[in-house]
């Protein structure tokens, strides 16, 4: 059964199945730890020796950690955890779920915010707005974007202006670059070309172009 796994606002896609999966480390003559589901309970991680002795479960929460890998050098366990946040707006794949996603908090940070009408932030259960809702995920990190997209460029404005502010005027020399030349033009709008290219062009790719290459529906 497919599902998607959130970590901090990241998904990994990935297939559980209802029994255990196991990942044992170089030692593992050890320790072994896996992933059970006891009794249709949320899967936990429990370590046990080879031998079914000293079994031990690590993890107690509503979620389901999965996926359990040791780290190199025995003392750590990286492992995936399945939250419920994201979970109702997970079911827009493929490159148009990509662009709705990016499109939704990219204008939440540079504007009032908009959305295209397939984006699942907003759900009507009823297919009107009585009952309507939306969805704690992204209003949390639609809020976060806002925050970061209205304030962080004005802190840093302030900062590179005081930065400057307390500087000392230097009379021009030779290693001064001019503003009125030729060459600072080229690598203006050289460097504002490149900065709007490395912006849009990775987001076109996996969205718009790669839905144009492809005949299946998303």
């Amino acid at each position: 059964m497919r599902r998607l796994v959130f970590i901090v606002v990241c998904c990994l896609p990935l297939g559980l199945a209802q029994t255990s999966a196991n990942s044992t480390s170089p030692s593992a003559r050890d320790t072994i730890v896996f992933s059970s589901r006891a009794a249709g309970a949320d899967a936990e991680l429990v370590v046990v020796k080879p031998d079914g002795s000293q079994r031990q479960q690590l993890t107690t929460n509503r979620g389901e950690d999965v996926l359990p890998a040791w780290s190199p050098d025995h003392t750590r366990v990286a492992f995936a955890r399945k939250a419920s946040y994201g979970k109702a707006s997970i079911f827009n794949a493929g490159p148009q779920g990509f662009t709705e996603s990016l499109y939704a908090y990219v204008s939440q940070a540079n504007n009032n915010g908009s959305a295209f009408a397939g984006y699942t932030g907003f759900l009507q259960p009823n297919g009107n707005n009585d009952g309507s809702l939306t969805i704690t995920f992204s209003q949390l990190l639609g809020g976060v974007s806002m925050l970061l997209g209205r304030f962080l460029p004005m802190i840093v404005a302030l900062a590179v202006g005081g930065a400057l502010a307390g500087k000392r005027v230097t009379p021009a020399g030779l290693g001064t670059m001019r503003t009125d030349t030729p060459v600072f033009v080229v690598l203006l709008v050289g460097t504002i070309l490149l900065v709007a290219l490395l912006t849009f062009v990775p987001a076109l790719l996996l969205g718009p172009i790669v839905q144009s290459m492809t005949s299946q529906l998303f």
